[in-house]
């Protein structure tokens, strides 16, 4: 991997600047039920883990593990990469969103620039610029992983390396909508690549479903591997 120089991450800098945005939008404070604004709720994440590599495409890849810090889950994250020129001067940005990220958990997020070899960039910066606290501070679910494994070059797959394992609705209520998150991290723990699998029906409290997650990157360097869960209720 050919990676591109890191913009400096300062976490109290990208809430400031998303602050900002928001004000200059004319974004409303709390709202009268007591929730918090917008901006209180990007606030509430934090960017970690940021990497980039450019791909056998010439295309650059953005990822970074973001973080709820919250109590209470956060609903429809939107975070952007933000493509720039030796000067610092936005070239152009690509998006990824998480619909639902609990509080406390982690989920690793990847944007590609497919046409960034017609650029002259230098760096890439990530943004958290919107978040919103869920009203429903019941709608995320628990979750338990068992019977993890990992396999370098599994023959019956496509991918150089694939994570396999089972969820468990550990919450009293049905959940739908999971989606188990890897981040895959090198000796070094630098993020090297990420991806996602998912349970194809919805688990009923106690129920179990197995995932399967699979890369090609970086696959010979991977040392360890961090797995998140987020799905949602369907019953109360």
């Amino acid at each position: 991997m050919s990676p591109l120089q890191p913009s400096c991450l300062i976490p109290t800098a990208l809430c400031f600047l998303a602050v900002l945005l928001s004000s200059c939008s004319g974004e409303r404070g709390a709202s009268d039920a007591g929730q918090p604004s917008e901006s209180e709720a990007v606030q509430g994440t934090a960017v970690s883990h940021f990497n980039t590599y450019t791909d056998v495409d010439d295309s650059v890849v953005a990822i970074a593990v973001v973080e709820n810090t919250r109590e209470t889950p956060l609903e429809t994250v939107e975070i952007a990469m933000i493509l720039k020129d030796a000067n610092g001067d936005e070239i152009k940005r690509r998006g990824a969103s998480i619909p639902l990220l609990p509080p406390g958990e982690a989920i690793p997020v990847k944007v590609v620039f497919d046409d960034a070899g017609e650029h002259d960039r230098a760096s890439v910066e990530p943004l958290v610029w919107r978040a919103s606290r869920s009203g429903d501070p019941g709608i995320d679910s628990d979750f338990a992983l068992s019977g993890i494994e990992e396999t370098a070059a599994p023959p019956a797959s496509s991918y150089l390396h694939e994570v396999t394992g089972t969820v468990e609705n550990t919450g009293s209520t049905e959940a739908d909508f999971i989606t188990v998150h890897a981040a895959f991290f090198d000796a070094g723990g630098e993020l090297t690549a990420v991806g996602t699998g998912g349970v194809d029906e919805a688990l009923a409290p106690g129920a179990k479903g197995d995932f399967s997650i699979g890369t090609n990157t970086a696959a010979g360097e991977i040392a360890r591997t961090e797995l998140s869960v987020a799905g949602a209720r369907t019953s109360a």
